[in-house]
């Protein structure tokens, strides 16, 4: 993955074929609290709201300190204790936009209460749960092992998916979920091989000097697109019987995927597609590793590996 600044963005560089949609970034310091996912605010918000933050900050020292503040802001007694303590970082606040300003009032979320009356008073008043900071972030998958490995790619394994893929990686479990576990798997592998051990939810080296462990890196070449078009889609679930729908859908996404293997025609299609696919994949590697000159091992499973 690279992040494009300029661009606000996260590109794909070479992890799959086809590349993965390009992402959103944001530089920002608020996020919404909306069902438990913290969501950030645009950046020209997220300064609005960092102003008026601050000035709320002033405030408060100020009333602590018994000077006069340059500008009016209405403030609870509980609020103006709560931010001059500096706690916590989770707030509720009140946004309105009149006249070119921002309206900003806040109130201590540990104080709002739960109850029916709270509920329906924030919703008359147009609060919102936000919060400053991101917080911790929980490490993902596999990057515990990572660290632990040289930058320095050993081999280079490419994954071919099987029947199905459509309906696993919509519901997150496709190629690209169980490409990161195999990944994570093969990375714990080498480490292993190599003396190290499990420590807590680490690795460490029993040793004096742990060795280089050259990482192998893991691609993904994708078919399915080829099968399942938006036309044939289309045409499948217009046959389709309304009853026992998902049992339909599994048909329709994973008994198909071979049935059209089967076919003489689309057999070719399918074949051309995952060569394209690896190819891709290889190449775009090699734009960024131009000096790599190890063995590339390509895996399949269930009907990748047939293909294969």
């Amino acid at each position: 993955w690279k992040v494009n600044l300029q661009q606000r963005s996260l590109q794909d560089c070479y992890g799959s074929d086809p590349p993965k949609e390009s992402c959103r970034v944001l530089r920002g310091r608020w996020f919404l609290i909306s069902n438990g996912t913290l969501t950030p605010y645009d950046e020209q918000t997220d300064e609005a709201i960092e102003s008026a933050y601050q000035k709320l900050l002033q405030r408060a020292e100020m009333e602590s300190s018994e000077a006069k503040p340059a500008e009016s802001y209405e403030m609870s007694e509980e609020v103006k204790r709560a931010v001059a303590e500096g706690r916590p970082r989770t707030i509720l606040m009140k946004l309105k936009f009149k006249a070119n300003k921002w309206k900003f009032t806040c109130a201590d979320q540990a104080q709002t209460g739960n109850s029916l009356f709270s509920y329906g008073k924030s919703l008359l008043e147009s609060s919102y749960g936000v919060q400053r900071g991101f917080g911790e972030i929980e490490r993902q998958l596999g990057e515990v092992e990572e660290e632990m490995m040289s930058k320095e790619i050993g081999h280079v394994i490419v994954l071919v998916h099987g029947i199905g893929e459509k309906m696993w990686s919509e519901e997150g479990c496709g190629l690209a979920w169980s490409s990161g576990v195999f990944r994570q798997l093969v990375h714990a592998k080498q480490l292993r091989g190599h003396g190290f051990v499990k420590a807590g939810d680490g690795w460490e080296f029993p040793g004096e000097t742990p060795p280089e462990v050259k990482k192998d890196e893991v691609l993904e070449a994708s078919w399915w697109e080829t099968v399942h078009t938006d036309e044939m889609d289309a045409r499948l679930a217009r046959i389709s019987l309304p009853s026992m729908k998902q049992v339909r859908q599994i048909a329709n996404f994973t008994v198909v995927d071979a049935l059209y293997y089967m076919h003489p025609g689309h057999k070719e299609k399918i074949l051309k597609a995952v060569a394209k696919s690896v190819e891709s994949a290889l190449a775009r590697f090699y734009e960024h590793h131009p000096d790599y000159k190890g063995s590339v091992v390509l895996a399949g499973h269930s009907l990748g590996g047939v293909i294969l």
